[in-house]
């Protein structure tokens, strides 16, 4: 028995259930002897409905048992010993013992190698759980070529145009982001989009939500089409959420601030403008958003020197930053040590 059970039970119907698996298992041991393949494979259910119970460590004792008796029975690599590991791997990880699940997870994947690659039915589950435990540990450099394999994996079974293959290409998109290597980020992330457009269509909020993130990264790291990712972006928030959206208005300030990354200082004065107008009117000028900004607008009114308009900022923003960031938040600071250049003391 190798599939994973993926349903979504009431505690009751699991200990119902579990009872029941129990019950067949006693039996079967019983009439065929604790070590017929009938009896093991009623003894898998019973560990994973022990899993989803939340009793890990009863689940632990049975795959324990499970996984001596079918190495003995079949071999350490054939594919049932190697499917109740992978479940051995979960109930290890519910327990909080991480390096042992890794262990076991490795384990499985290695001997899928092998025997000339994991079993397809749980091969590709192992991969993502394997992948989680990484990404929980903040270690995306081990991600990452996992991720790839997913992708391959994506690939070959469903079509490079499947909706799942595109899943997992924005996945890896994301680990190559969170490993910090950003240019083949932007390039999967650029993948993932087309992926999307075609699938989804340029409205969905998946393909939005993939285009802000292709922006955001395109900015941070001054990627040549960065500008025509973030006017999009713009475009998406005013065209579904309309202008005066909190979200269109943060979108509408990052693209002032890439116009100023990009020497336009002239485009980004006028936006930033507009934009500080449209957060009081909408916010108020004293919601953290507006102060934000005006602190963005100041930096570039220092740059040019434009020294009367930057004081006049200055002079606005500080008591508001104090009253709401408090004296030691770095907008405050900033205005104050603008102010001190200016001669306000």
């Amino acid at each position: 028995m190798r599939s994973t059970f993926e349903l979504s039970l009431s505690p009751d119907k699991v200990d119902e259930l579990l009872a029941i698996w129990r019950a067949t298992h006693a039996e079967r041991a019983r009439a065929l002897g604790e070590n017929h393949p009938e009896t093991l494979k009623a003894a898998l259910p019973v560990a994973i409905f022990e899993l989803m119970a939340g009793r890990a460590g009863e689940a632990e004792t049975v795959l324990r048992s499970l996984r001596k008796k079918h190495t003995q029975l079949v071999g350490p690599e054939h594919p049932d010993t190697l499917n109740v590991q992978r479940h051995l791997g979960t109930a290890l990880r519910q327990l909080g013992r991480d390096a042992e699940a890794e262990e076991a997870y490795r384990a499985v994947l290695a001997a899928g190698e092998r025997v000339g690659g994991a079993p397809s039915q749980f091969g590709d589950e192992v991969r993502h759980a394997l992948i989680g435990l990484l990404a929980d540990q903040n270690r995306y450099d081990e991600v990452v070529p996992l991720q790839r394999e997913v992708v391959s994996f994506a690939e070959r079974n469903f079509g490079p145009q499947h909706a799942d293959t595109a899943t997992e290409r924005a996945t890896l998109a994301e680990a190559l982001e969170a490993a910090d290597r950003p240019e083949e980020a932007v390039a999967a992330y650029k993948v993932a989009l087309a992926d999307a457009e075609r699938i989804h269509g340029a409205d969905d909020l998946r393909t939005r939500n993939l285009r802000t993130l292709l922006a955001q990264l395109a900015c941070r790291i001054g990627d040549p089409h960065a500008e025509q990712a973030q006017r999009g972006v713009v475009a998406d928030m005013e065209r579904h959420n309309g202008r005066d959206d909190p979200g269109t208005l943060v979108a509408r300030a990052n693209l002032a601030g890439l116009l100023r990354e990009l020497g336009r200082h002239e485009e980004a004065v006028a936006l930033y403008r507009e934009v500080i107008d449209d957060h009081e009117r909408v916010l108020g000028p004293d919601a953290p958003g507006t102060l934000f900004t005006m602190a963005n607008y100041g930096k570039l009114l220092r740059r040019l020197g434009r020294d009367a308009d930057a004081t006049a900022l200055y002079l606005d923003l500080f008591p508001k930053a104090e009253a709401v960031f408090g004296p030691d938040h770095a907008v405050t600071a900033d205005a104050r040590a603008a102010l001190s250049e200016f001669g306000f003391g």
